[in-house]
């Protein structure tokens, strides 16, 4: 198993869980997708243990939540294939970002991870318009 398939597997195991609640708490299969996503992007922006010291957990769970409504609303079908609309969601991930004073230095490590978790996202049954 490669390092990439490792890491993969640690995020599946963690997500699972919360996707077992979800369920037992009979939520619809949108909610439970939601939940999914929403523990994605978090992972994505909690890459460096600086994000946590600095912002604390709330704001970094408030950050993933609108990652996932800013994802939702900006998906098209070919976001990941054309330059400029994956340019335009990549500053769109960048400037939410900068709205909650997302450390700089970290920045262009977590646009690149939530952008591979959009990518995630979009394969994983997005309604594409």
């Amino acid at each position: 198993m490669s390092e990439s398939e490792a890491a993969e597997a640690e995020r599946v195991i963690a997500v699972y869980p919360r996707v077992r609640l979800a369920e037992w708490a009979n939520l619809s299969d949108e909610w439970v997708r939601l939940i999914v996503a929403e523990a994605a992007f978090y992972d994505a922006i909690v890459q460096n243990d600086a994000a946590i010291l600095t912002m604390g957990d709330d704001t970094l769970k408030k950050i993933a939540a609108d990652l996932v409504t800013q994802v939702q609303n900006s998906i098209t079908i070919d976001w990941n294939f054309k330059a400029s609309v994956k340019a335009e969601m990549r500053a769109k991930v960048r400037r939410l970002l900068a709205k909650y004073d997302y450390s700089p230095d970290l920045e262009e490590k977590g646009v690149e991870l939530v952008l591979q978790q959009a990518k995630l996202f979009t394969a994983n049954g997005k309604e594409e318009s």
